[in-house]
């Protein structure tokens, strides 16, 4: 069977990871936003007569240099590793395409051109003459739909040893859009138009954007709190009734409580709070990914983040890290200055990732009382949300003074909207998200829970080094208007966000074996606890602003390149969230005197 290697290229945006995992078989996300592949992806797609093998390179505009996906793009190019290139370009806006699309075939003749989004063409009245183009182009140009029939790239892929390897005189890319591309329509709807004098206006863009945000935010807290609830009573049952299976076993106490009151309370409370937000705020966000609201939010963002000498594309970033921080810093190799990038990574663990969400959740909860509406705490988190974009421009510009480097001009697209596919949307939402993040963190909590229990239950001097610690950290923590047992929490969540506020629960129910709780149930236990507003208040303000968890700080130093910059990373919100703390604080002693 004969090998064939084809580098799959293309702009952002044009559906080249769907053709990707469509053709090859493997999930790779797709996302609405510039740079989502960053990296070089490799796949097997085989038929009966050859094996070929697809490149997936970096989503870029260009091979000028200009950013990291663009180098690692023309670097493959140069090294002539391949024997075709499949070019993917989005039928809606194939006058941006071409600046890649003639750069590409400049250097490599032997290529085919696929125009993707043909649907989305015929809707907005774009007709595309393909056999002229063809023509005037000297190599092969098909036509797809990458979300519903790809058979025009499959029969385009298994010809690929009849492209010719030939000089091509190449026309400008205004002379092929005026011969070869016709629009019947408008190629933006009147729709589209109210839609961006909305979301992108002078006085709406910025009130739409916060609204967004706290409607997203409002369905997350007001859908969590019964699936918490339910989850919390049903791992209970379970737990206890594999407690009962492990004493009927005659096994030693330490044994069973290693695995129950350790591992198993931990897992199970990462669970119950953590599954419920995931499970909505996702498919919401991901919504917004897809219908192309995203790039929007960035263009909005560009002229504050130029003042503070970054781009929009930071926003992007942010938006990223809201998922998971580590993500987020990956994804600042979309920002080609390497001055910007740098300030990006650092300050991308300010935005709250999910490990963080449902703590804070619950901790406005704390703050406001139970009997508080979901959407008074969807607009308190709101407001929290914005002072870390706040406190993030501010130290972008601090470190973009103090860092060194060339600051590039960033263009920020308006990707076209697009109707969501709802189905795909919940199900990779579920599946490659929320179930990925939290297999992550029940591999992470169940180790941890069996350290804390060995931790709780070990005497020394007939104090357990767990008691020991939080006791240790006491004054520290009453300093920060916490306590130790939280202080200590934080501390030992490192490899992990999501396991903070379980570490803290079990820390304070150690002699009450609770296998899960809920949202509900975990504030009635803080409260018990002693907790006040002004604890719950100054909790929150270290959950935004701390050190980042491990996964991120190894990621922050991978792209970094630099233990200086990742301790920085660590510093940095450390020290925010300290000096708020040590002003609640100050606050509280001021209400109370």
């Amino acid at each position: 069977m004969k090998n064939y290697t084809i580098a799959l290229m293309g702009n952002p945006n044009v559906g080249k990871s769907t053709l990707f995992n469509k053709l090859t078989g493997k999930r790779q996300h797709t996302g609405n936003w510039a740079g989502k592949t960053v990296e070089i992806a490799k796949a097997v797609y085989k038929t009966n007569k050859a094996c070929y093998h697809i490149i997936d390179l970096p989503g870029i505009y260009s091979l000028d240099f200009k950013s990291p996906e663009e180098k690692i793009a023309k670097d493959f190019l140069l090294s002539e590793q391949f024997d075709a290139v499949l070019i993917l370009t989005d039928a809606t806006d194939l006058k941006r395409n071409f600046l890649l699309t003639l750069q590409v075939l400049k250097i490599c003749p032997k290529s085919i051109l696929c125009i993707n989004m043909m649907d989305e063409a015929k809707r907005r009245g774009i007709e595309i003459n393909t056999k002229g183009l063809s023509k005037e182009l000297g190599i092969p140009v098909i036509t797809c739909s990458a979300r519903k029939n790809i058979d025009n790239v499959k029969e385009a892929i298994e010809h690929i040893e009849n492209l010719e390897d030939k000089a091509l005189l190449l026309p400008k890319k205004e002379e092929i859009c005026e011969k070869y591309i016709t629009y019947h329509k408008e190629p933006i709807t009147k729709t589209e138009k109210h839609l961006d004098k909305l979301l992108c206006g002078k006085y709406t863009a910025v009130p739409v954007m916060v609204l967004f945000l706290a409607l997203i935010l409002w369905i997350t807290i007001s859908g969590a709190n019964y699936p918490s609830l339910f989850l919390a009573k049903q791992l209970t049952t379970f737990g206890e009734k594999l407690g009962e299976l492990l004493l009927s076993l005659s096994l030693p106490y330490q044994i069973y409580g290693i695995l129950i009151d350790g591992a198993y309370s931990v897992a199970a409370q990462v669970v119950s709070v953590m599954l419920p937000p995931m499970a909505i705020f996702f498919p919401l966000f991901s919504l917004l990914e897809e219908s192309g609201f995203l790039p929007r939010i960035a263009l909005n963002l560009d002229k504050p983040f130029k003042k503070a000498g970054s781009s929009g594309k930071q926003a992007l970033t942010m938006c990223m890290g809201l998922g998971c921080n580590a993500v987020g810093v990956t994804g600042c190799r979309i920002i080609p200055s390497d001055k910007q990038r740098l300030t990006a990574i650092i300050t991308n663990s300010f935005m709250p990732c999910n490990g963080r969400f449902p703590t804070i959740i619950l901790l406005i909860s704390i703050m406001l009382g139970h009997l508080t509406s979901s959407l008074l705490s969807a607009a308190l988190l709101t407001v929290f949300i914005i002072l870390a974009v706040i406190i993030t421009f501010f130290i972008t510009k601090l470190l973009n003074r103090w860092l060194t480097g060339d600051d590039i001009s960033v263009t920020i697209e308006l990707t076209s909207y697009k109707k969501p596919q709802i189905i795909k949307i919940l199900t990779e939402s579920f599946i490659h998200k929320t179930l990925h993040i939290l297999g992550r963190a029940l591999i992470v909590s169940a180790p941890a829970g069996m350290i804390l229990w060995l931790l709780g239950n070990i005497n020394i001097n007939s104090t357990s080094p767990l008691v020991f610690l939080s006791d240790f950290l006491e004054p520290i923590g009453s300093f920060l208007c916490m306590d130790g047992t939280i202080l200590l929490a934080f501390m030992l969540g490192i490899p992990a966000n999501e396991i903070v506020l379980p570490i803290a629960v079990m820390i304070y129910t150690a002699s009450n074996n609770i296998s899960a709780v809920s949202i509900e149930e975990i504030s009635n236990i803080l409260i018990t606890e002693g907790w006040s507003f002004f604890t719950a208040l100054s909790v929150c303000l270290f959950s935004l602003f701390h050190w980042p968890c491990a996964t991120t700080l190894l990621t922050i130093k991978k792209e970094s390149k630099s233990i200086k910059y990742t301790l920085l990373s660590m510093v940095i919100p450390t020290a925010i969230g300290t000096v708020m703390c040590i002003c609640v604080n100050l606050i509280r002693f001021l209400f109370t005197f």
